[in-house]
């Protein structure tokens, strides 16, 4: 089952990242699709962190217009390199 899934995630990443080149609106869809299938196996097998991650993405797939998408990026990046920069000094 887990097998399945993994292979429909990576085809829909594949054709979100086709979409996105040719640049068509309809790549969100599929991103969105990739990434929560990519949310429920990382979480059956436990890891936590890489599920939130699809999810943030998720959210901004999901907020609306594009300078807002750009905008929650930018956060994305500077909430995921202070936790890595905290988890790194933590080491």
């Amino acid at each position: 089952m887990i097998d399945n899934l993994e292979l429909i995630a990576v085809i829909l990443g594949l054709i979100y990242l086709i979409l996105l080149i040719k640049e068509k609106i309809a790549c969100w869809i599929f991103g969105i699709l990739s990434s929560a299938i990519s949310i429920y196996l990382f979480y059956s097998i436990q890891l936590y962190s890489e599920a939130i991650l699809y999810f943030y993405y998720v959210i901004i797939g999901i907020y609306g217009s594009r300078e807002r998408k750009i905008r929650a990026s930018y956060f994305f990046f500077l909430y995921t390199l202070i936790g890595s920069v905290l988890i790194l000094l933590g080491i």
